[in-house]
């Protein structure tokens, strides 16, 4: 019975926040899991040779880039578990931290290689704390499995945003991410690139409140135990999904030749 009322609670709360379709579209996705990753992901484009006016926080907020020095506040920020911390990675106390630990190991080793080539990620405070991170990508980008984005050179790709939760709804991500543009725009960027999974209803409104237009909406499915990934093109382009593989074919084919 309580394992009913649980359920029931989350699907209440997922059908409150983000509609029916999303709470259909996560049932869907949970009786599929047994067989494999079934996700849908829709891609925004927004032009950046207008001028981009700032957007205001409720909050005051100061903006800085980040380097790899700050990973550790990176990952503190989000909730994942640091070496010397009292659930960092020498401490395992549970499955779920075991998993937490994981799942920092990935973080860290995917901030380490964005800055490793180059990538640009700007960090709000308000104050003294760190309040948000946000990544703007201007050569590759992480998407889906496989299928990394590859960027031309005036073109950036905005992703891995994060808030902390008490400093959640008072702008200060649509500030963030306006700045990043007007950044972008500076450094000679025409086009930004953003991604948002179906489920994630505020994250789609919110791409387009600053500004996006769709781009492109695919499904995929990966089978479990499977390193292939079925891709679907449900409407618009997804070129800039297709870019790696078409340069990984080229070079297969001259160096076959």
């Amino acid at each position: 019975m309580a394992a009913l009322s649980y359920y029931a609670r989350e699907a209440y709360d997922i059908w409150r926040n983000n509609g029916a379709l999303v709470l259909l579209w996560r049932i869907l996705v949970k009786l599929v899991a047994p067989l494999g990753e079934l996700s849908m992901e829709i891609l925004y484009a927004r032009d950046l040779t207008d001028e981009i006016a700032p957007l205001p926080a409720r909050v005051y907020v100061t903006i800085r880039e980040a380097s790899a020095a700050d990973i550790d506040a990176m990952l503190r920020l989000e909730g994942l578990p640091v070496a010397g911390d009292e659930s960092g990675p020498e401490v395992v106390q549970s499955p779920a931290a075991a998993e937490a630990i994981k799942e920092a190991v990935f973080f860290r080793r995917l901030f380490e290689e964005r800055f490793e080539r180059g990538e640009n990620c700007l960090l709000g405070f308000v104050e003294s704390e760190l309040a948000h991170v946000n990544w703007l990508c201007r050569r590759a980008a992480e998407a889906i499995p496989g299928y990394p984005i590859v960027l031309l050179p005036d073109e950036a790709y905005e992703t891995d945003a994060f808030t902390a939760p008490r400093w959640r709804r008072l702008g200060i991500h649509k500030f963030a991410h306006n700045e990043m543009l007007r950044r972008a725009r500076a450094w000679g960027c025409r086009r930004a690139y953003t991604m948002a999974n179906f489920a994630r209803r505020r994250s789609r409104l919110g791409s387009l409140r600053l500004g996006y237009r769709l781009y492109g909406a695919l499904l995929y499915f990966v089978p479990r135990g499977s390193e292939h990934i079925y891709i679907f093109r449900l409407r618009g382009r997804l070129d800039i999904l297709l870019r790696g593989k078409k340069n990984r074919e080229a070079r297969r084919s001259e160096n076959g030749s």
